[in-house]
């Protein structure tokens, strides 16, 4: 009954004309930001999803997710930041090309520990798992890549948040893949026991 009248009540308060362009534009914002689950603190650790090194070295892609690690972990959000990656088409691994940034970035030696062989997603966060002491994570990734990976990472039963860097725009390509690789990874899932 209390919840029927909490209800009730935040109903009728939605529905006063004068409140709404107060109201909405934060409850829109609120809703959102929980729905692209932006990060609070006390957090474990903060995993750096791979992304490509270029034959001249970091790739875009890679710089801006390990500089948005390290302003996190500045800000106090985890105490440990766990790079993944493996090696791809040309060296170092995803993980010690992003170490290197982070260490320029003033991020302690001691507080980071790579994950350096894995080449998908799933081995990104099922490896960086083993690495932990806690659950509590923030995934750092692009917003397009988040919904899959914050997938993956509630499967295998961690507490995770995904941040986003900004980007400078909206890349269609890969949110084409996506599309595809979402249904694909949850079929994919249904095959990895959730306390691997």
């Amino acid at each position: 009954m209390k919840s029927k009248c909490a209800n009730g009540l935040t109903q009728r308060f939605f529905n006063q004309p004068i409140l709404r362009p107060i109201v909405l534009p934060w409850f829109y914002k609120t809703v959102s930001n929980r729905a692209m689950n932006i990060v609070d603190h006390g957090m474990d650790a903060i995993l750096i999803l791979g992304a490509a090194v270029w034959p001249n070295g970091p790739s875009p892609t890679l710089k801006r997710r390990t500089l948005h690690a390290a302003r996190l972990w500045r800000a106090g959000r985890a105490p440990l930041v766990i790079p993944c990656g493996g090696l791809g088409a040309h060296p170092p691994t995803e993980a010690a090309a992003m170490r290197r940034i982070l260490e320029a970035e003033n991020v302690p030696t001691a507080a980071i520990v790579c994950e350096d062989k894995s080449t998908t997603t799933l081995e990104n966060i099922r490896n960086a798992k083993r690495l932990l002491t806690g659950h509590r994570v923030i995934i750092v990734t692009d917003r397009y890549h988040g919904a899959r990976a914050l997938m993956v990472a509630r499967h295998l039963r961690l507490s995770a948040e995904i941040d986003a860097p900004q980007m400078p725009q909206m890349p269609l390509r890969q949110h084409l893949r996506e599309i595809v690789a979402r249904p694909a990874y949850a079929l994919k899932l249904l095959r990895v026991p959730r306390d691997d």
